[in-house]
């Protein structure tokens, strides 16, 4: 280092073009050592440490100088000390060349980072390097910040404007606003820095650049990094199980939709709907592709839909529509947000059907297939009167421009009526306040159709029996396009995919839903080889992500 350092001081003096070149290889030595600090400190890799330990207070001599390599070379004589960086952060500001400038900053900023982090609390804390040095944190937003785990390829990396360390910040929902996780809101972050000098003294300022700002440089991993915390800390396999057997919406304590990241007023939602006996869990890798796709995650944001999945699928329907529209009047109540006029729907399986009662007018067909007379003439009391308008009345939410279905049974499916079935819907135990509402008998009961009779009143239809082929609410609805506008994409299982359409002796299905009543006939729409699982086949994610690109007008 001596050597280097008077290398450093010649190269002050000299004024020549070798010089220069003098002063490049010096400055490729300090980046290079740098971040060979950082890459020893393990920081890049795992969780964050606070740095060395910080002796006495002591003041120490600044760089007093305009010339980089004079100011490398004071910054070299304290290289043990804990105010290093603080001062490489001072002499990266006054070289020309970008790239090391950037260098010197990430290399300098990662270790006031672990200084400043503690591993304990997760928290920044105002941290002093030396008696004229402070590193300030009162700008950093409060919560648990961790290290984005490094990865293959861009995992990790995180363009931002200017430069930064990229983390996840985990916040409680109280601090963020309604419709987030209950587990918190998980988010990557930048930290960055910027330097006050005043007299003797310096002042480090972290901040945090998040949410749009942010977006704007790009995207890799890091959101990705969040998400995946976010998971962690989720618990809904037992509430997934509880809202198939027992599903009472007054007990379901998670029902609703959840935004994965903080509301974004410029960006598309896509809200994915999960099917029977399952969980928002399942969306994993399309959430993560959504997240880390640098062009999706420009122009979209992900939402989730969380239902009890025990209830018919009308049912369950009329209660996302509800929902999704108390969540745009809440951030959105003006209606000018891009939310509010383009959306993206995305369902699996039962959560297909879902997903196309919100893109159908039905003109009235479910309540004529139910009800002998009009709605206004029904013999019930103005809530439950109300309460079967909103379950047998399709329209087509005017927000949403684009549905996707996988591994759908608009026809049904004869597990369902099967064996299998039979034992999946004698599991399930309907609320009262649900089935109430069909067994008031009297006139009420003759008001009835003959064909939904038998599912209303002598063996009330839950969301196993209402995916039967037979079900008369599924059969009007299969005949039904979606509304015009709307863009849509099928993704459809076949064990031996394309080849088994082609044989005449091949039974056409993914295991739970056949070819025929999975295809639409209209719209855009890919086979895969395998089974009901869809939602996390990489062939399915580059379809969707395609379609989803090309309805948003890009290339």
């Amino acid at each position: 280092m001596l050597n280097g350092r008077r290398r450093m001081i010649g190269l002050r003096h000299g004024g020549t073009d070798g010089g220069a070149d003098r002063f490049r290889q010096v400055h490729t030595t300090v980046r290079n050592a740098l971040l060979l600090a950082a890459l020893a400190s393990g920081f890049g890799c795992g969780s964050p440490e606070r740095g060395v330990a910080i002796p006495p207070a002591d003041r120490i001599a600044l760089p007093f100088t305009r010339d980089a390599a004079a100011c490398l070379a004071t910054a070299e004589g304290m290289s043990t000390h804990p105010a290093h960086p603080a001062l490489i952060l001072l002499c990266a500001d006054l070289t020309d060349e970008t790239a090391l400038a950037h260098s010197m900053r990430q290399s300098a900023l990662d270790r006031i980072v672990r200084a400043s982090l503690s591993r304990e609390s997760r928290a920044f804390a105002p941290v002093t390097l030396a008696a004229n040095i402070r590193v300030n944190v009162d700008q950093l937003p409060l919560g648990s910040y961790f290290a984005v785990p490094e990865g293959g390829g861009d995992a990790g990396k995180l363009a931002i404007p200017g430069d930064g360390i990229p983390m996840v910040l985990s916040r409680p929902t109280t601090l963020i606003g309604p419709n987030q996780p209950p587990e918190g809101v998980v988010e990557p972050v930048a930290i960055t820095v910027s330097v006050e000098r005043s007299d003797d003294a310096v002042l480090v300022n972290l901040r945090a650049v998040e949410g749009t700002a942010l977006r704007r440089g790009g995207w890799a991993d890091a959101a990705g990094a969040a998400y995946l915390r976010l998971l962690g800390r989720a618990q809904l396999r037992e509430e997934a199980r509880d809202g198939f057997r027992t599903p009472d919406p007054n007990e379901f304590r998670q029902e609703g939709i959840y935004l994965i990241e903080p509301y974004d007023p410029g960006r598309i939602p896509i809200l994915m709907i999960h099917g029977l006996r399952s969980s928002p869990q399942v969306w994993r890798v399309l959430t993560l592709s959504v997240l880390t796709d640098p062009d999706l995650h420009r122009r979209f944001q992900v939402w989730h839909a969380f239902y009890p999945t025990g209830l018919p699928p009308f049912y369950s329907a009329a209660r996302v529509r509800r929902q999704l529209r108390e969540v745009l009047a809440t951030y959105d109540p003006q209606g000018r947000d891009l939310p509010s006029r383009r959306m993206a729907v995305i369902g699996h399986s039962m959560g297909g059907i879902v997903t196309r009662a919100l893109v159908t007018n039905d003109a009235g067909l479910l309540w004529r297939t139910s009800f002998r007379i009009p709605p206004d003439a029904l013999q019930v009391s103005p809530d439950d009167r109300a309460a079967f308008q909103s379950i047998l009345t399709l329209t087509l939410e005017p927000q949403i421009g684009f549905a996707a279905f996988i591994n759908t049974p608009h026809r049904g499916s004869r597990t369902a009526a099967g064996p299998i079935g039979r034992l999946g819907s004698a599991l399930i135990r309907l609320p009262l306040s649900l089935t109430a509402l069909f067994r008031t008998g009297g006139p009420f009961v003759a008001q009835m159709t003959d064909a939904m009779r038998p599912y209303l009143v002598d063996d009330f239809a839950d969301s196993v029996r209402s995916l039967s082929p037979d079900h008369p609410l599924l059969v009007a609805m299969s005949g039904l396009a979606p509304a015009p506008g709307v863009r849509i994409a099928s993704v459809i299982g076949v064990h031996g995919g394309q080849a088994c359409l082609r044989n005449p002796s091949c039974v056409a299905t993914d295991g739970v839903v056949p070819y025929d009543s999975a295809a639409l006939g209209f719209g855009a729409e890919i086979v895969l080889d395998g089974g009901h699982d869809g939602h996390s086949d990489p062939a399915a994610i580059d379809f969707l992500r395609t379609e989803l690109l090309n309805w948003a007008g890009l290339p």
